[in-house]
């Protein structure tokens, strides 16, 4: 299975969120599942992707061409083992979507719940979106949570979850 890694590139990097991660990175091997990331520099996407890295982990990249006009550029190519290009920043948020099994959201973003939302028209199957409760503190709109297969869960729960 690929499970996305969601979150915003603004967010406080710290010792107990780099464990957070480092422990959801262990789940998701132990469970052999790949992640896919839009692997942007600085992210809490590529952090969860290094920490994936050092335990082995498989890691899948959305490719966009830089996107100068938007002020979209930098991503960390080098850390993923396979591509998927989608040309645009702009086809990026589709690209993830069509190509995750489920979701892991480690927080929200305009970004993050526009990924979210595109679900409800690409995801006709049982797939889930787990919202880790420890890296969430936001809400998502209950009109959401009704529509969408979204789950919020401590970290203790991801592996039965998933």
């Amino acid at each position: 299975m690929q499970v996305g890694i969601l979150g915003p590139s603004n967010f406080k990097r710290d010792e107990k969120f780099r464990k957070i991660i480092s422990r959801i990175a262990m789940i998701l091997i132990s469970k052999k599942h790949d992640i896919i990331i839009s692997p942007d520099k600085d992210s809490i996407a590529e952090l969860f992707a290094l920490e994936f890295k050092k335990v082995g982990g498989f890691i899948v990249g959305i490719d966009y061409k830089d996107d100068a006009d938007l002020g979209y550029s930098g991503l960390n190519r080098q850390i993923c083992d396979k591509l998927i290009s989608c040309e645009t920043w702009e086809n990026q948020p589709k690209a993830m979507v069509s190509n995750a099994d489920a979701f892991i959201v480690l927080g929200l973003s305009v970004g993050v719940t526009w990924e979210i939302c595109l679900t409800k028209f690409y995801w006709k199957d049982k797939r889930k979106i787990f919202v880790i409760k420890e890296t969430c503190k936001d809400k998502l709109p209950s009109y959401l949570l009704r529509a969408l297969p979204i789950q919020y869960i401590p970290i203790k729960e991801l592996e039965e979850k998933l």
